[in-house]
């Protein structure tokens, strides 16, 4: 972060009135908690934070987000369970929850949203997946090939991993001078 305004901020887009509309936080090698003030961004419409390394439970005041269209978390360490306030998040289209450690029962709530199109929910160990009628592409479970590439939990973290069409990933032991 900076003293420069937010707007011009690498990854974040803004409106013509200066609010956030868009936060995009991919591959910073950001970790820690997913802040539960993230609620603060009510114009929020496109929010991209994969294989950012976050931890945390999904704050329940995302769902203020109500013009959130586009929530791409996948390939997070996030835990604890989907809000089921889920149903005031009016325009949501796609919520990409999969490669997670979530819990708990997919929220019904879901089936409340008429412009959801997309539900990826699938790769999280601990989820329990439950009979949606919306009609929108809903995809749950753990037990599908692509949850084979999920990250694991710290404590079984290989020292190197490869990630298709991305590259090498290893851990560095040390932290380097200065940081």
């Amino acid at each position: 972060l900076s003293a420069d305004p937010h707007c011009t901020w690498t990854g974040v887009s803004c409106n013509n009135s200066g609010f956030v509309v868009g936060l995009d936080l991919s591959s910073f090698g950001l970790t820690g908690l997913l802040p539960a003030d993230i609620g603060c961004l009510p114009f929020l419409q496109y929010w991209q934070m994969i294989d950012a390394g976050l931890t945390g439970d999904l704050p329940v005041c995302m769902c203020t987000m109500e013009f959130l269209q586009y929530a791409y978390l996948s390939f997070n360490m996030i835990t604890g369970e989907i809000p089921t306030c889920v149903n005031q998040m009016t325009y949501l289209r796609e919520l990409h929850l999969d490669c997670n450690l979530l819990e708990g029962p997919v929220p019904v709530e879901f089936d409340e949203l008429q412009f959801l199109e997309e539900l990826w929910v699938q790769c999280n160990f601990d989820l329990i997946c439950t009979e949606l009628t919306g009609d929108f592409i809903y995809i749950c479970g753990s037990d599908l090939p692509e949850c084979e590439a999920c990250p694991l939990e710290p404590v079984q973290c290989p020292i190197c991993v490869e990630i298709e069409d991305c590259g090498l990933y290893c851990q560095v032991d040390e932290m380097p001078a200065g940081a």
